[in-house]
């Protein structure tokens, strides 16, 4: 079983906005289950932007951040 790592979640709101105010940090397995466990909706990694619906943060090994961008299925 893989173990927990440190993720970020902005949400994005329906205007399709992130909320540069709220970054709730969380342990998940991966950033589509921390962004899931914050929003508590099922999200997929690929839609329209129309769908877009959280943005979840992790550093890389060399401390750069990575965005994972994560959408409502449709």
């Amino acid at each position: 079983m893989k173990s927990l790592d440190n993720f970020s979640v902005q949400p994005v709101g329906v205007n399709g906005i992130p909320d540069k105010a709220i970054c709730i940090p969380v342990q998940a397995r991966g950033p589509v289950q921390a962004a899931e466990i914050v929003l508590g909706e099922t999200l997929v990694t690929q839609g329209p932007m129309i769908r877009l619906r959280a943005l979840v943060w992790k550093l890389a090994e060399d401390y750069t951040p990575v965005r994972i961008t994560l959408f409502v299925p449709g």
